[in-house]
C-alpha cells in the first residue's frame, strides 16, 4: 500500500463518485477503479458498495477513512516540516555562549531572530570558550559566542564585537578614587578569571597586556563553573580585566575603571562548525549581522 492508494481512496469515499474522484486527482476513472481494488485486495474486505448509480462506504470502509486521512495529514506535516526545515523556517538550534555575550550581543541577536523565524527552538548553554570549541567539534551544540582567541582547527570564526577592557576592582582599592587607571597600576595584584567565561585564550591575552604594560602576571587565581568572580573581587581577593559591557551588570561593592594605557580590546566571535550549510545556523549568522537595526523590546 502506497500513499497514493489512500489519496485516490480518499477522493472517492468524500466524493462518492468515481468520475468526480478521478477528476479530483487527476487520472482517468479506469486506472481509479483498479487502484481501489488492488487496495480492497490487500485490506482483505470490502470498502465500497458500488452500484451504477451509487457509491457507499461499508462499516470497514468508514473505519478506514478515518485512519487514512489521519496518515494521509501526518505524512502531508511531515513534508512541510522537512520543507520548512530546509529553509531555516523551523527546526531547533542549540547555541553555546558566555555571560559577556549573555549582557548585551546575544538578547540583541534573539530579538531579531524570533521576529523573523518565531518557530525555531533555541537551546541555550552558557559555556567556556573551550567547552564551546569542543561541543561544535562533538556536534553538541551548533553555534557558539564566544571570546577570542581559541584555536580555529574545524570551525569558522566570524567577530561580531569589540569593546576595551576594564579594571575590575574593589570598591574599597585604593584606585578606586581615580576616574582612569593605568594598568601597570595593577602590578603586583593577584588577578582573577572566571574560568568558564574566560578560558586559557583569554588568560593568556591578559597575560601579554599585563607584559607590555610592563610587569608580569603572577598569582592569578581561576574561579570554577560554581563560583562567581564578583564576589571574590568584593572582598578584596583580587583584581580582574573584563570587558567594558560589564558595566550593564547590578555589582556591588565593584568599581570599574577605564584604561589609560590600553588600546586592545576584548573580541566576541561566533563560530560554527567548517563546512556546517545548515540553513539555520546561516539565519541565525544574519540574525547577528542585523541586531544593531533591531527595535528594543517594547517599542512600538
Amino acid at each position: 500500500m502506497e500513499l497514493r492508494h489512500l489519496r485516490y481512496f480518499i477522493a472517492v469515499a468524500e466524493e462518492l463518485h468515481f468520475g468526480r474522484a478521478a477528476r479530483r486527482v487527476s487520472i482517468s476513472q479506469p486506472p481509479l477503479s483498479v487502484q481501489i481494488r488492488q487496495l480492497e485486495e490487500e485490506a482483505g474486505t470490502k470498502l465500497l458498495i458500488r452500484s451504477r448509480r451509487h457509491v457507499n462506504l461499508t462499516d470497514a470502509g468508514k473505519r478506514f477513512l478515518v485512519e487514512a486521512k489521519w496518515i494521509v495529514a501526518r505524512s502531508d506535516k511531515a513534508l512541510e516540516v522537512a520543507r520548512r526545515t530546509g529553509t531555516g523556517d523551523c527546526g531547533g538550534l542549540v547555541v553555546g555562549y558566555t555571560a559577556f555575550a549573555g549582557i548585551e550581543v546575544l538578547p540583541k541577536t534573539l530579538v531579531v531572530f524570533r521576529r523573523r523565524w518565531p518557530e525555531v527552538d533555541v537551546r541555550l548553554r552558557r559555556l567556556g570558550c573551550p567547552e564551546q570549541t569542543a561541543g561544535l567539534h562533538g556536534h553538541k551544540i551548533d553555534l557558539g559566542f564566544l571570546c577570542l582567541p581559541v584555536p580555529r582547527v574545524g570551525i569558522e570564526l566570524e567577530v561580531i564585537h569589540r569593546e576595551p577592557f576594564l579594571a575590575v576592582l574593589p570598591s574599597h582599592h585604593l584606585l578606586a578614587r581615580e576616574k582612569m587607571i593605568r594598568l601597570s597600576d595593577l602590578a603586583g595584584e593577584r588577578f582573577i578569571f572566571d574560568r568558564r567565561d574566560c578560558g586559557m585564550g583569554y588568560r593568556a591575552r591578559a597575560t601579554t597586556l599585563c607584559r607590555k604594560a610592563g610587569f608580569a602576571l603572577k598569582g592569578a587565581v581561576e574561579a570554577h563553573e560554581e563560583d562567581s568572580i564578583f564576589p571574590m573581587i568584593a572582598s578584596g581577593a583580587g583584581v580582574s580585566l573584563l570587558p567594558a559591557s560589564t558595566r550593564k551588570l547590578p555589582l556591588t561593592g565593584i568599581v570599574l575603571r577605564d584604561l589609560k594605557d590600553c588600546s586592545d580590546q576584548v573580541e566576541l566571535a561566533v563560530a560554527w562548525r567548517k563546512g556546517d550549510e545548515s540553513p539555520l545556523v546561516k539565519n541565525l549568522r544574519d540574525a547577528i549581522r542585523e541586531r544593531e537595526c533591531a527595535p528594543k523590546a517594547g517599542a512600538a
